[in-house]
């Protein structure tokens, strides 16, 4: 038989085990706790994951609807459809090429964009104004409704009187790009 000291002794030991064990219950505690904190943060991730696939899937789809390309022969200037899709094509690789040091800088971006617009608007009036100035000056008659006269001549004939072709336009990339 075990004498009541051993008994003692025994039952000690083991009543200090619980205690090595519990910090180490109380660390796996922990670990399991961050364990199921990083797997939710996980699923969550993922179920965003999917919903920006299946939106992007979406936004492909349509996009895929919407490019048909139709000719217009009756004119020089660009169906809607044509339009948009040079348009996409500037947003996605013109711009970002130009203008991606500034993405990270929106208030500057937009400034930067509403002065080139507003530029470009200014040079392409001027043009306008100075053909139209010629052609009066040629006729010998006043200026002030030429303009909206020619403006249908203008438009089906925008790249030869303002003498942008593909040339002139790469060289104003090329400036741009600089």
């Amino acid at each position: 038989m075990i004498s009541l000291d051993e008994m003692e002794s025994v039952a000690n030991s083991f009543r200090k085990k619980p205690k090595k064990n519990t910090s180490m219950q109380i660390q796996t505690d922990d670990t399991m706790a961050m364990l199921e904190i990083l797997e939710a943060d996980m699923n969550k991730f993922r179920i965003e994951n999917l919903r920006l696939q299946q939106q992007i899937k979406q936004l492909q789809e349509s996009l895929v609807h919407c490019s048909v390309n139709v000719t217009n022969t009756s004119s020089k200037f660009m169906l809607p459809s044509e339009f948009k899709l040079k348009y996409e094509n500037m947003v996605k690789e013109t711009l970002p090429s130009a203008f991606g040091y500034l993405f990270d800088q929106p208030k500057v971006l937009v400034q930067v964009v509403q002065q080139s617009c507003l530029f470009l608007e200014h040079v392409i009036r001027e043009e306008l104004n100075n053909k139209t100035s010629q052609v009066a000056s040629i006729l010998g008659i006043n200026c002030q409704g030429l303009f909206s006269l020619l403006q249908k001549l203008y438009q089906d004939n925008y790249q030869s009187v303002l003498g942008f072709n593909e040339t002139t336009i790469n060289k104003l990339k090329s400036h741009s790009e600089n």
